[in-house]
């Protein structure tokens, strides 16, 4: 019963153990989880503005010279004049120099004449050298983001926007302003570093526009991170696995993405779900100890015997408390007793060789005692051979001793072989005795690994 109570009071304690990580959880964790997903969307967007600031240069350089549309429509009235080639030279020079640009450019929609601030200029480009961002731009496209590669790093591509030229409605040209991919990459990898993060722009299709592996990103895709609904500019929170998650949302540039991706710390939510497994775990194992310690210590007969009455290994009653309490030679002198079964484990001796013989006869008796639950007693005969008292009808032993057999068995350390008979009080004990042995041994016989009942 005290066993039996301590498994109870361990049950009771794993129970309450989950109830209180499970009022923990409700009334603290999830607010903390919440918090730990607004500090990384905060973190991404902080870092989306500290990029778009600096792609913002480009554009705002853009749109401001295609606003000075008279400036630039001198410019380009002239730009088929050779003599003032010096002066669009000049200009577009001070620009570059000014802003710290990779290249400011312009092309003239009447003329085709494209200029460049190094002095250089192409002469009667057609609009299909130029290439789908000028055809759109002069459909009506305000401007456009691209990013333009001249080899395969990023030492000298570059980020440029175009932008529009119109007077009157009037398509002119366009401008060009660009900053190098490297300088923005710089930027990339000191955020990363800071913040321990992956940073990527996309456009709006997921197709990666800028990565710090520049040179691998021709066919990188993040578009399953983008939300569906492209209408929506807000940040979102995405948890992409265990301790990883990604935050995206639109980089305020064009139609690109800034996506932000990183791991954090095992979540308050996670934390407390290992907790609650291994309160529980933990709470088998106890429960599962208390078991099968219950299966000797509960199940062990109460019975007064001296030392030289109990077997030192399995703490069994020994031959010679049967032969103290009933003589041998004598007869059954209680009706207690209603069946008798003998049994030896089947190749003790090889069993003994290659495995703990101790722990094979120990495993062993703690099974009957568990199956025979104080409904009876064990003594250990002699070696590995065992004499059982049953409290019970032979139908009864007998189904318990084929279990008993089975459950050694799939055990899948030894067999063990049976022999049951009914106890017959006008019998002498010994007779009894011998009729159990010469079944258990008519087993062992066929192999073992049975039960035979006489």
């Amino acid at each position: 019963m005290m066993k039996k109570s301590m498994t109870k009071r361990a049950a009771y304690v794993l129970f309450f153990a989950i109830v209180l990580l499970s009022l923990i959880h409700a009334l603290t964790v999830r607010k903390a989880y919440s918090l730990s997903q607004q500090t990384c969307v905060l973190l991404a967007e902080y870092l989306s503005q500290k990029i778009t600031a600096e792609i913002q240069r480009p554009i705002q350089i853009s749109r401001s010279m295609a606003m000075s549309t008279d400036e630039f429509s001198s410019f380009l009235a002239s730009a088929q004049n050779p003599e003032n080639d010096s002066e669009i030279q000049a200009y577009l020079s001070r620009i570059k120099k000014e802003f710290s640009l990779a290249e400011v450019s312009f092309v003239s929609e009447k003329t085709h004449i494209f200029y460049y601030a190094d002095g250089e200029k192409s002469t009667d480009v057609q609009e299909n050298d130029l290439g789908a961002w000028y055809i759109a731009l002069k459909g009506g496209a305000k401007g456009i983001l691209s990013v333009y590669r001249t080899d395969e790093d990023a030492k000298d591509s570059t980020l440029r926007f175009s932008a529009r030229i119109e007077q009157n409605g009037e398509f002119l040209g366009v401008v060009m302003t660009s900053i190098y991919v490297r300088d923005l990459l710089a930027l990339f990898a000191l955020l990363e570093k800071q913040y321990n993060v992956k940073i990527n722009l996309s456009n709006s299709t997921g197709l990666v526009m800028l990565d710090t592996n520049f040179v691998d990103i021709k066919t990188a895709s993040v578009a399953w991170l983008l939300p569906k609904n492209n209408a929506d500019d807000s940040f979102r929170y995405i948890r992409t696995g265990v301790t990883s998650y990604a935050v995206s949302g639109r980089a305020g540039v064009g139609d690109w993405y800034f996506v932000m991706r990183g791991s954090e710390p095992f979540s308050p939510s996670q934390l407390f779900y290992l907790c609650a497994i291994f309160v529980f775990g933990a709470g088998l194992t106890v429960l599962y100890a208390l078991r099968k310690q219950s299966h000797f210590a509960d199940y062990r007969p109460k019975i007064t015997a001296n030392s030289s009455q109990t077997d030192p290994l399995t703490l069994l009653p020994n031959r010679n408390f049967f032969k103290d309490t009933f003589g041998e030679r004598g007869v059954f002198n209680t009706t207690r007793y209603q069946s008798l079964a003998v049994f030896d484990i089947d190749f003790f001796k090889e069993a003994n060789d290659t495995l703990n013989g101790n722990d094979v006869l120990v495993a062993v008796v703690k099974e009957m005692l568990y199956l025979l639950a104080n409904r009876g007693m064990v003594l250990r005969w002699g070696g590995d051979e065992f004499l059982v008292l049953f409290e019970m009808p032979i139908d009864n032993a007998y189904a318990l001793c084929r279990q008993f057999v089975r459950n050694i068995k799939d055990a899948g350390l030894v067999t063990v072989s049976v022999g049951l008979t009914e106890v017959r009080i006008s019998d002498k004990i010994k007779k009894n005795y011998y009729r159990a042995a010469c079944l258990c041994y008519n087993v062992k016989e066929l192999g073992g690994n049975g039960v035979k009942r006489g």
